[in-house]
């Protein structure tokens, strides 16, 4: 585990991730300062990033196609659609593409390579996966909001259920009630050179401090000690996608989200995330909070 990160919206406090408690085990501390020096490191050679997403592409795929739609209108040119299968990985990511004024999504969905034992690089089997839509407009991630099935691995050819160009996928911005808020959503890729795993935090005027269906996601049980693992903690909850209350009358201060991980003994884990997407939200400070020594407090704004 790690950092804190805070954030202050443009109208209201700052809020803060913390990435706490490293430490059941000796060799997480030194993680901690591993994790610190990597934070800006690219990701492994076999992987691909597009836009906020960051995935491997693997043997096995099958396109999905359709239309996609952002509050009733046409996604944009500049926007960005990707999987995300359900134990939180990103299994492929595609630039819209615009045609007559229609929106179409072609996005390869890659499955899991069954010849890399202990990685997870995309679906599983019978495995269920949603879309995400990065609003490049409003560097907003949103999601689908619904589950689907029925992944096939078709050597990248179009996927039975999924290869009508007229099925649209509606994605919709959270409003916020009468009263305020903000909307806010940014995504952390925690890598170990291998296994990539990519977490959500953020506020919405329509979430609460405690799990919300539909808007949090929760995590998998963990697995065993000295495996790759990445999650938000809130109490004995936990999460790949932590979003809070904001509704415009939080008193002022932090919000504080605990993100943990693991890996292999001595394995060197590296965070990134989209500095311009948290800079034009407002203000992240990531700080140790397993002692508070191994290192001062990281601007996020500037680094990533």
């Amino acid at each position: 585990m790690l950092p804190a990160l805070q954030q202050a919206r443009t109208t209201v406090k700052p809020f803060s991730i913390d990435l706490a408690a490293l430490a059941s085990r000796a060799s997480r501390a030194l993680l901690v300062l591993v994790i610190a020096l990597a934070a800006t490191a690219a990701s492994a050679n076999a992987q691909t990033t597009i836009g906020p997403f960051t995935f491997t592409p693997t043997s096995a795929s099958g396109f999905l196609q359709g239309q996609a739609t952002l509050d009733g209108t046409p996604a944009d040119a500049a926007d960005i659609v990707a999987a995300r299968d359900a134990s939180g990985n990103i299994a492929g990511a595609a630039q819209i593409i615009v045609s007559s004024g229609t929106a179409f999504i072609n996005l390869p969905v890659y499955g899991d390579d069954a010849t890399s034992t202990g990685v997870d690089e995309g679906i599983n089997g019978t495995e269920t996966f949603t879309l995400l839509l990065y609003d490049a407009s409003t560097q907003q991630t949103i999601e689908l909001g619904q589950n689907l099935s029925g992944w096939t691995n078709t050597n990248g050819s179009p996927m039975p259920g999924f290869n009508d160009t007229n099925t649209v996928y509606a994605f919709n911005t959270p409003s916020a009630p009468t009263g305020g808020g903000s909307t806010i959503s940014a995504p952390i890729t925690v890598a170990d050179g291998t296994n990539t795993l990519t977490v959500n935090f953020g506020i919405d005027p329509s979430a609460t401090d405690g799990l919300d269906s539909g808007i949090d996601q929760t995590a998998p049980p963990a697995p065993p000690a000295g495996a790759f693992d990445a999650r938000f903690s809130k109490g004995t909850e936990a999460f790949l996608t932590d979003i809070r209350l904001d509704n415009g009358s939080r008193p002022t201060g932090t919000i504080e989200y605990e993100l943990s991980f693991d890996g292999p003994t001595f394995s060197a884990i590296s965070l990134s995330w989209d500095s311009s997407l948290l800079a034009s939200m407002g203000s992240f400070t990531m700080a140790d909070a397993v002692t508070g020594t191994l290192f001062g407090p990281i601007d996020m704004t500037q680094i990533g």
